[in-house]
């Protein structure tokens, strides 16, 4: 395509029959050798809109501290009460994800953008209208009435709060404040079909059109895949297919972060006391903490958590 290599997918995603995806490989490499090659079945695009993040309540806290910072829950309430008390953060117990009428956004908002370390995402966001409000039409989040979210309670710079793991807090839910203001990010999204010997394979592009709220957090920011301008119809010439084997694996130990988010969808606790009752059954050897690292993003993944194990087996084959 124009001189580019494209590794598609294929459709099939993968077989648990090696024969018949032996068989499967040996004619897609036929054709190829015979000259036949693959053509492009069609080239779709759309537009999504993806929406900023909630403000952050308690639990949300919990989960992304764990998440991004690898902090157990009771750690990262002891931080953020820190924090809190220093001034740094606004105070951190609340069920809140939403923004009670009348909120002062403009003050936080001019104050970060004053400061070198925030002005220019703090800046752009007043220019915008944010002070008035998020800019995001239907920001999600409920006020539940008790506390505003978490947000910044003024602004500063890593050496300000101390480094190291308060400024990672502190970064952390000042970049989600701003985010939460923010409008929708837009991003198109590609998706090209190509048939090889009665096999479809398929390949996907992205590109951010509008940053909106990934200019707040960046590191949320989706990396773009680009795709040669194609045609329906073209033909394209095969240089290899490949077939992997592999097995399937068990998933993982539930993280800390999935734990907190099932103990607030299943009612177990509040946000005041998850963090101690977790504390409580690994002390008490109910479960077993096997070491944190980032296993997931921000909205839940986690850090690798809190023992528990699962089922799988199989073994499979895919060609692309």
């Amino acid at each position: 395509a124009g001189g580019a290599s494209l590794r598609p997918e294929w459709s099939r995603g993968r077989l648990f029959d090696r024969r018949i995806a032996l068989m499967l490989l040996q004619r897609v490499r036929a054709a190829a050798d015979d000259g036949d090659g693959a053509s492009v079945l069609g080239v779709g695009e759309e537009r999504e809109d993806r929406r900023p993040p909630s403000p952050l309540n308690t639990v949300a806290l919990m989960r992304l501290a764990s998440s991004r910072l690898g902090l157990g829950a009771y750690s990262a309430m002891q931080l953020a009460e820190e924090l809190y008390l220093r001034g740094f953060l606004s105070y951190p117990r609340t069920e809140s994800s939403g923004f009670p009428p009348g909120f002062d956004f403009l003050t936080p908002l001019e104050e970060l953008a004053a400061h070198p370390a925030w002005s220019e995402t703090a800046s752009r966001l007043v220019e915008l209208g944010a002070g008035r409000g998020p800019l995001c039409a239907g920001a999600r989040g409920k006020d539940a009435g008790d506390h505003p979210p978490i947000t910044p309670a003024r602004a500063a710079g890593p050496d300000e709060v101390g480094g190291g793991v308060r400024w990672r807090m502190y970064e952390m839910v000042t970049q989600t404040f701003l985010a939460a203001l923010g409008c929708a990010a837009r991003v198109r999204l590609t998706r090209a079909r190509f048939g090889v010997a009665g096999e479809e394979f398929t390949s996907s592009g992205l590109a951010v059109e509008e940053a909106g709220w990934y200019e707040a957090m960046p590191h949320r920011r989706p990396a773009e895949v680009s795709l040669p301008p194609l045609r329906s119809g073209e033909a394209l010439r095969v240089r290899v297919a490949v077939l992997r084997e592999g097995e399937t694996a068990p998933p993982p130990p539930l993280s800390e972060a999935e734990l907190i988010g099932a103990m607030e969808a299943a009612g177990v606790g509040t946000d005041a006391s998850i963090a101690g009752h977790i504390k409580a059954i690994e002390a008490r050897r109910y479960v077993q903490l096997v070491g944190r690292g980032e296993r997931g993003g921000d909205g839940g993944g986690g850090d690798g958590g809190d023992g528990g194990c699962g089922g799988g087996g199989g073994r499979g084959q895919g060609k692309g």
